[in-house]
């Protein structure tokens, strides 16, 4: 298993599409390099496992907030989470912002930042 089937996001982090689509990029990356497959799937999960643990920390870690059980709760959900949102707004970017370079080979020494 890799990506949402591995590390499962909840929808608050708005990550599974861009995690998979970065997944099957890096693995990709990973068998040009390393035909073995079972060598390829390490160098993978070396590569990936810390940014998919950061993007499933903050998944969890927001998407109790945005649940609303009353009225007044929605009313202030929805007025509070855009100004919280203009706050976040630096750490959101480090994940939304991520590229990957098909270009660089992929390799041991090679970590995902953020």
């Amino acid at each position: 298993f890799i990506g949402n089937s591995a590390h499962r996001t909840g929808p608050a982090a708005g990550q599974g599409a861009s995690r998979a689509i970065g997944d099957t990029s890096v693995l990709a990356k990973c068998l040009r390099v390393i035909p073995d497959l079972e060598g390829a799937f390490r160098l993978f999960q070396e590569i990936r496992f810390a940014r998919c643990r950061r993007v499933v920390a903050t998944g969890r870690r927001s998407g109790g907030h945005k649940t609303a059980s009353n009225m007044f709760s929605r009313w202030l959900r929805d007025t509070l989470i855009p100004i919280f949102m203009k706050g976040v707004k630096t750490e959101m970017e480090k994940h939304y912002a991520y590229r990957i370079d098909w270009e660089q080979h992929a390799s041991a020494t090679q970590h995902d930042s953020v």
